[in-house]
């Protein structure tokens, strides 16, 4: 549970500025994931995610809803730490989609 700040995305290894500027926030709260931007234009976001923090790596996983999450559509499968005030989450992508059953196995 709790607001994060997005202030680093990397990409095939290089960073992404322009979503950075943003000003991009995840809130946690339950089951559900807001996604809300500062810049003009940008619309909220609601979405659903899963988290099993028991495992290593530990699993952050999210989708448009509850049902993506259940039947894996569209579902952006993803490992996370917290060191600190600091949240590093990582997730594959195929191009602009989530990389369907491919989820990472290390943050470096």
């Amino acid at each position: 549970k709790g607001t994060w700040r997005i202030t680093s995305i990397l990409k095939d290894g290089k960073e992404i500025d322009a979503f950075v500027n943003l000003g991009i926030d995840f809130v946690f709260d339950g089951d559900r994931l807001e996604i809300r931007g500062e810049a003009k234009g940008f619309e909220t976001q609601i979405k659903q995610y899963r988290i099993d923090p028991t495992v290593t790596p530990k699993i952050l996983d999210f989708a448009d809803n509850a049902k993506a999450i259940e039947n894996a559509d569209k579902l952006f499968e993803g490992i996370y730490e917290i060191k600190d005030d600091t949240m590093r989450w990582c997730v594959k992508m195929s191009g602009d989609n989530p990389a369907k059953g491919d989820r990472p196995t290390m943050i470096e």
